[in-house]
């Protein structure tokens, strides 16, 4: 199944730069989650409970290479039984698709589907034109923060700092570790021209690839390693943020943030 991802992955998916939801006051929505639970906005809301929402596709390749990071901040918040309700919209999909996304990043809080959950009628709803994009609600129902490419990184120290800034207290504090953070990998120079340098400290090199995603989320360049230390040239490529992911089987093992300069 998870051939799937990577044929959507090497389809690319183009989108433009400006990510946030116009709305400054979340309007209410229902919507299913794959386990068939009904996700009523308000309701969750007038509970006294933040809401984040992770706007996502499957289509779109830093959502999958920051799915882990909202999983993580998603975990260091308690796991939706305390102050803030972590949920994910997906623009397009069916269940089955979601439920593969959520064995594939390991996401624990409840997905939307576009098709079949109603995800697709929010994100018009709340005029989300590009992916990833992450939206903190507060009980009082303003929409009082937002995370987005390319103005902000949305790894999981910039969602914990935004929660934490509007009074969200941290359950855990110590950082759980994810699939990849063991391999050790030197990706230079940075900002780079015309090659970038990959070297390998501690890993097994069969079956593993990269792809090259401009900040938008469009795939520019994939291929396999072939050593230890790999050679890449990216002087075709246009000028500005870079996403180099790293891939064992379809599994994404670790990414990394790079500039091109002119």
């Amino acid at each position: 199944m998870q051939k799937i991802f990577i044929l959507i992955l090497i389809l690319g998916f183009s989108i433009t730069i400006n990510a946030q939801t116009p709305l400054t006051v979340a309007e209410n929505f229902s919507i299913k989650a794959t386990d068939g639970a009904t996700l009523d906005l308000y309701e969750i809301l007038d509970n006294g409970q933040f809401v984040f929402i992770d706007f996502f596709a499957v289509n779109c390749g830093p959502c999958q290479v920051f799915a882990p990071d909202v999983q993580q901040s998603y975990i260091t918040f308690g796991e939706n039984q305390n102050e803030v309700f972590f949920m994910g919209i997906s623009y397009t999909a069916n269940n089955a698709l979601i439920e593969e996304w959520d064995s594939i990043y390991g996401i624990g809080y409840p997905n939307v589907s576009g098709t079949e959950g109603g995800g697709y009628n929010v994100h018009l709803q709340y005029g989300i034109q590009s992916f990833p994009t992450l939206v903190l609600i507060a009980p009082d129902k303003n929409i009082v923060s937002q995370i987005y490419l390319p103005t902000y990184i949305p790894n999981s120290q910039a969602i914990d700092s935004m929660l934490i800034e509007h009074g969200v207290t941290p359950v855990i504090t110590s950082v759980q570790e994810k699939p990849g953070d063991n391999l050790q990998i030197e990706v230079y120079p940075n900002p780079v021209k015309e090659f970038i340098t990959i070297d390998f400290k501690t890993i097994d090199l069969n079956d593993l690839s990269y792809s090259i995603y401009f900040f938008n989320g469009y795939l520019e360049q994939n291929g396999f390693i072939g050593g230890m230390q790999s050679i890449i040239e990216v002087k075709s490529l246009p000028p500005g943020l870079h996403f180099l992911v790293i891939s064992k089987n379809g599994n994404i093992l670790k990414q990394q943030k790079f500039i091109i300069s002119n």
